[in-house]
């Protein structure tokens, strides 16, 4: 297994070349992307998008908590009052 990780390392080895050049262009896409503010932008409406899902979600959950207890408190009263009739 050493050799492998050794031989993967090599500066000669083309992969490891072509992997070096790819991360190093990363580097420079992601500074021009930071420098032109775009991705604050499109960072800041993704938190908003996520924010109005959840509120949406939590009020949807209530929602179905509520009508839950209302059908349980008037299947007891349905129960209670067919048990009393017999």
């Amino acid at each position: 297994m050493r050799n492998r990780t050794l031989w993967l390392k090599d500066p000669c080895n083309d992969l490891y070349q072509e992997s070096f050049e790819e991360a190093a262009k990363a580097i420079e896409s992601h500074q021009q992307a930071m420098a032109s503010g775009a991705s604050t932008s499109s960072y800041a409406s993704l938190l908003q998008g996520l924010k109005s899902r959840k509120s949406r979600t939590l009020q949807k959950a209530l929602m179905y908590q509520i009508c839950g207890w209302v059908i349980l408190a008037a299947s007891i009263v349905g129960l209670v009052g067919f048990a009393k009739t017999k």
